[in-house]
This record gives structure tokens, sequence and C-alpha cells, in this order.
């Protein structure tokens, strides 16, 4: 009976409803249990009191329902869609540095290996040139030591002792300006420093002398050889100890530069302290 009221308040409002709404209304208030039908019918009596407006206003905003799921169904799968784009040009960026970082690794990777293959030959020339030297030097050592010493053709030197260095006598080993001949250069074997600091200590050696000898040089009247001629002469006497002394120091100096037997044979006896210059001229 309880149905049979519901169904008779159903058709009365649904009078003024549309149709489609009042047949959904309908099947599901047919579809309800007893006790679930009691609630309904006593909800379908509170909207039998509505006005027309009323429940035209109420079908409206049931039919309206729908679609408003619809368009929060469509806003979020918007929002998802945007999020996903969002993602998905976040990964291709990150994919773009990826394949950049990528690039740089294999450059750096080839020039690491051209360096690698660059610096093994590089040691393969140093030991082949290492192989070489010992080679050579072992070569002269033997022949420094070998009894049977013979010239050797393919060398650009020759082994000499030092006692017939000493005798060879070798003349302006250097020059008044301080410099050292190249055949000095080569029998004493110095090094482009010690050549540089000899000659400058030479250098000073000659002008200490001529600084000696402008003090202590006086003029003359000297009778001449040749009658009717007419001459200039001036004598400079003995430096003396100054020279001496002057000569003391460079030899010191030089010593100290190239050792005592090379000093002997560059600037032995003018330790001593003689010097002679014939400077003869006819004004």
């Amino acid at each position: 009976m309880t149905g049979a009221v519901a169904a008779a308040s159903l058709q009365q409002t649904t009078a003024s409803a549309p149709a489609a709404v009042a047949a959904a209304v309908t099947q599901a208030a047919t579809q309800l249990t007893p006790p679930t039908l009691l609630g309904f019918a006593a909800l379908l009596s509170r909207f039998a009191s509505l006005t027309k407006t009323q429940t035209t206003a109420l079908c409206v905003l049931l039919a309206a329902a729908p679609v408003a799921w619809q368009w929060n169904e469509v806003r979020a799968a918007g929002k998802e869609a945007i999020a996903m784009q969002s993602g998905l040009e976040t990964s291709r960026a990150r994919e773009e540095r990826l394949s950049s970082e990528t690039d740089r690794l294999r450059a750096e990777s080839a020039r690491l290996s051209g360096a690698l293959t660059e610096a093994t030959q590089a040691q393969m020339r140093d030991e082949a040139a290492l192989r070489k030297f010992e080679t050579l030097g072992a070569r002269i050592r033997s022949l420094l030591t070998d009894s049977n010493y013979r010239w050797p053709e393919d060398l650009p030197y020759v082994r000499i002792p030092k006692s017939v260095l000493k005798e060879l006598g070798l003349q302006a080993m250097f020059r008044s300006s301080g410099t050292v001949s190249e055949p000095a250069t080569e029998i004493l074997g110095m090094t482009p420093e010690e050549r540089l600091v000899t000659e400058r200590t030479l250098g000073n050696y000659w002008n200490g002398v001529k600084s000696l000898m402008a003090a202590s040089a006086y003029e003359t009247n000297m009778p001449v050889a040749q009658a009717g001629r007419l001459a200039k002469t001036v004598i400079i006497p003995p430096l003396g100890q100054e020279l001496k002394t002057l000569a003391e120091n460079t030899r010191a100096q030089l010593t100290d530069r190239l050792g005592a037997e090379r000093e002997n044979m560059l600037f032995g006896g003018w330790d001593e302290g003689a010097i002679q210059i014939f400077w003869p001229g006819n004004l």
C-alpha cells in the first residue's frame, strides 16, 4: 500500500515536471526496497508540496548535475593533459641535455684517446732516443778507455790527453775585449753560461789593465833612430803590485767558474802580473 501511495504522489508531481525526469524518478522509485521506499515516499511528499516554479527549478538542477559533473571531469582531464604536456617537455629538455652531455663526453673521449696515442708515440721516440744515447755513451766510454785507440772517421771529435793539450800552445785564446776564441771554447768544453761569465771576467781584467796603463803612462822625448823623422814616445812603467792583484783576482774568479785545470790553460801566465804591449806609431 505504501508503494501505491508513493506512486500516486510521484504521478502528481510529474504533472508539472519534464516527462524524462519524471520517468527516471518513477523507475528509480519502483526499484527501491520497502524501508528505503518509505524514506523516499517522505521525500516525494516534500517535493509534492513544492510549487510549480520550485519543481521546475529542482528539475533543472537535477538535469544540470550530470553536465556539471562532466564539466568537472573535462576540467580535471584538461589539467591532467597540461601536466602531462609539461612533464613531456621537461623529459624532452632532459633528453636534449643528456644528448648534449653524451656528445661532449664522446668528444672528450676522442681527445683523450688521441692524447694517449700521441703520448705513447712520444714515449716510443724517447725510448728510441735513449737507446741511441746509451749506445753512443757506451762507445765513447770505450774510446776513452781503449788502449788500442784509433782515429774515428764517423765522429766529430778525437781523444787527446790533457797533457798534449797543454803543449798545443793555442795563440790568442781570448782578445782584449774578453771574447774567448772558438777553438779555445771547444778545447775547454765551455757551456754557454761558462763562456758568458768567463768573457765578462776577462773583459773586466782588460779594462782594469787599460785603466792602470792610462794612470801610469807619461810622454818623453827620446832621440829618433832616423834623422828628420818626428816621433812621439809614451812610456808605461811596470804596473807592479796593482797589476798582480788584478790578475790574481781574475784567476780566482776563473778558477771558481772553470776549475783549476781549464783556468790554467786559458789564463796561465797572466796571473803573474806581467804584461808587455808593443804599440808603435809614427806622426
